[in-house]
């Protein structure tokens, strides 16, 4: 591996870690702001494992459809973050947790996210979340 490979995967990790940390906490004290982090090209899904699923398109339908989801008080666990370097300088981060709703039972999930370069930084272009099943 070359060290400008070592290098972009090292920026990678730590722009996918930052993220992350951002992103749930975000969801656990504001999540009617979660939008914000998408933008007007985006696309979202979110479901149970083994079910088909709406995806949204644009930073308005995402807003609507996370407000939907009602998230309160919303818990995460983070047990893996994978981020790798991708296109057009994008990073593709992979998280699998917990989370909870305020007094609800803890449900495992799979997030996946492509960040996007955009002035400044990044944005989630695109976004697929799935609660998981315990048997498989």
């Amino acid at each position: 591996m070359s060290v400008i490979e070592e290098s972009k995967e090292k920026k990678a990790f730590g722009i996918g870690w930052e993220f992350v940390q951002e992103y749930y906490t975000i969801m656990h004290h504001e999540p009617q702001s979660l939008y914000k982090f998408y933008g007007n090209d985006s696309y979202f899904c979110y479901g149970l494992e083994g079910e088909s699923t709406q995806y949204c398109h644009g930073k308005e339908e995402i807003r609507k459809r996370i407000s939907d989801i009602d998230y309160k008080e919303c818990r995460v666990v983070v047990s893996n973050v994978d981020s790798q370097p991708s296109n057009n300088e994008g990073i593709i981060v992979q998280v699998l947790g917990e989370m909870s709703n305020k007094d609800e039972q803890a449900i495992k999930f799979a997030q996946t996210f492509f960040l996007a370069v955009q002035q400044g930084g990044y944005y989630v272009l695109n976004d697929i979340f799935r609660h998981l099943k315990d048997e498989v």
